[in-house]
Formats: structure tokens, C-alpha cells, sequence
């Protein structure tokens, strides 16, 4: 797929995991895409001791006949204590094997659960229909386009959903490094949109993100980020390294 090339949404998602982590009790990533050890082995190690590793991509084969638990949504039950945050590193897989409306169901469960603070995952865009990505859009209240601009930098459209109604649109434009680590945000300008064809070399600047319910979409790929928040909306940053 050309969206690991153009613009992978498992960057952002290491980033996230990297610094949400330290700010909550509990964090649990389901793997489908990649083994755990992708993610251990560039994560920081105290990182690994605070992270719960659900391993579905040696365990979904066996897990998708007779329609079993898929989104190993017992497995992460069991798992939660006290402020918990989940990540999915790809929801494709499990969409592809199972209906859309189970997979919503189950991620309404587990965002409505009283300890879960926040759900993100990733789907691919170019591989499921409007349709598809409209439902999974409709459970989180943040959406982002990601689209690719330079090896190493994508450009966001972001939607921004209040619990009020209200909505808030904005552009942005997100760099990484050589060691794939976030590093700025900036507003997006037409004078950064260079094609990807004509890239010869990285450009790296990079990027701060912050979000309340996020759902990252990108051009062949999407991100979605639930997170539930009492009162005013959470704000979760990252910050240079």
C-alpha cells in the first residue's frame, strides 16, 4: 500500500503512545499491523513497563473464525485499572473480517467505559468505502486528513468536534525527524506544498500536537482518536525532543 510510503499513520501513533503513557496510569496498544516488538523497540524502556501489549498481529487469524473477539475486547476489559488509555495500531484488519457496525459497538463499549480515557486507532482509508470511514468517523469528535507533502512531513486537516456542537476547522503542517520523532506543529501555507514526486531528499523540521477527541484521517489511511473528557477538554501535547 502506498500510504506506509506517502504518509503512515504509525508515526504519529508512536509519538502518541511515547507521551501519553506518562501522563496516564494505564496505557493498552493492540498490534495488528506490527508484532509488539516494533513498537518496544523504539519506545523508550520505561515505556515498555507501563505499556500493555496485545499481540493481534500473530493472534487475529486464529481469532477471526467462528466469530470470536476480534477486537480482543475481553482481553482489553480485563486489562483496564483505573485511568486507562487504548490504541489500535490498524482498525483495517478487523473491519475487513467482521461487520462495521460490531466494530463501532465494540469501540462505543470500550469509549464509554467509566476508567477509559481515550481510544485511538488507525484505519486505511483507500481500502474501506465512504461509508465505512463515515461510521467510524461518527464516534470520534476530532477528525484529521493526513495527506503526504515530503518524506518526511504530512499536512493535516483537522476537525475539531465540542461537546457544545461547535465545530473548529484548521490546517496544519507535521514534520518528523530521521528517528521518526514529532517534533513541530506549524499553521499549514500553500508555499510547503511540494509534490512528493519531486522529493530527492528528507526535509525535517517537525511538529507539537494537541487534541480533545482526535480522529486522524489520512490521504490512503485514517487515524481516529476517541477521548472522553469531563468538563473542559483535555489537552495533550508534544513537545520537542
Amino acid at each position: 500500500m502506498q500510504d506506509a510510503a506517502d504518509c503512515p499513520g504509525r508515526y504519529l501513533l508512536l509519538n502518541w503512545a511515547r507521551n501519553l503513557y506518562k501522563r496516564v496510569g494505564k496505557t493498552i496498544l493492540v498490534c495488528y499491523e506490527r508484532p509488539p516488538q516494533y513498537f518496544t523497540e523504539w519506545l523508550p524502556k520505561d515505556a515498555t513497563g507501563r505499556i500493555t501489549f496485545i499481540d493481534g498481529n500473530l493472534r487475529i487469524p486464529a481469532s477471526s473464525e467462528g466469530g470470536c473477539d476480534i477486537l480482543f475486547e475481553k482481553e482489553i476489559t480485563e486489562a483496564i485499572s483505573g485511568p486507562t488509555c487504548i490504541l489500535f495500531d490498524s482498525l483495517t484488519l478487523p473491519i475487513l473480517l467482521r461487520q462495521v457496525p460490531q466494530t463501532c459497538a465494540v469501540l462505543h463499549r470500550l469509549i464509554t467505559n467509566e476508567n477509559v480515557l481515550q481510544v485511538l486507532a488507525v484505519i486505511h482509508k483507500d481500502i474501506h468505502d465512504q461509508h465505512t470511514c463515515d461510521l467510524l468517523s461518527s464516534l470520534a469528535t476530532s477528525v484529521v486528513d493526513m495527506s503526504p507533502v515530503l518524506l518526511l512531513q504530512h499536512k493535516h486537516n483537522i476537525r475539531h468536534c465540542r461537546v457544545t456542537g461547535k465545530v473548529f476547522k484548521t490546517v496544519e503542517s507535521v514534520t518528523y525527524d530521521s528517528e521518526l520523532n514529532v517534533k513541530t506543529i506549524t499553521p499549514w501555507t500553500s508555499t510547503t506544498d511540494v509534490p512528493v514526486s519531486s522529493i530527492t531528499s528528507p526535509q525535517v523540521s517537525g511538529s507539537i500536537m494537541e487534541a480533545r477527541d482526535l480522529h486522524f484521517k489520512k490521504s490512503r489511511a485514517t487515524f481516529l482518536f476517541f477521548e472522553k473528557a469531563a468538563g473542559k477538554p483535555s489537552r495533550y501535547t508534544f513537545f520537542p525532543t
